[in-house]
């Protein structure tokens, strides 16, 4: 068996989705943090942003996506999240598996805590 080797930059999975966005009302009660979402917006209606260019901050972004959720969404995690099976159950239930909406940068700049996200 060989080394395993690891990316030494960034890793992506998902070439249409460098920054990941999520609202507090998509996210519900659930903890936000198995989610692994850059940005955590408050409010709602990060799903129809798809297909437009928005700011947020000084930063330009192109939402491309719906994104597509897996099984680590259920599992426990370090700091005290719990397992919830119910989490996939529901997401594909209610939402096609899908929570969370991912973007590529178009211009890069500084995003701080309370910047608004506008629609370009």
């Amino acid at each position: 068996m060989g080394d395993i080797r690891r990316s030494s930059g960034a890793f992506h999975d998902n070439p249409t989705a460098r920054v990941s966005l999520v609202s507090t009302t998509s996210v519900r009660s659930w903890d936000p943090r198995p989610f692994r979402a850059n940005v955590l917006l408050d409010g709602e209606g990060e799903d129809s942003l798809v297909g437009s260019r928005v700011t947020l901050g000084e930063a330009m972004l192109d939402i491309e996506m719906r994104i597509e959720r897996c099984v680590m969404t259920t599992r426990a995690q370090a700091g005290g999240v719990e397992s919830d099976l119910d989490v996939l159950r529901t997401l594909a239930r209610e939402r096609d598996a899908c929570l969370a909406v991912g973007a590529l940068v178009v211009a890069q700049g500084t995003v701080r805590v309370g910047d608004s996200l506008v629609a370009t």
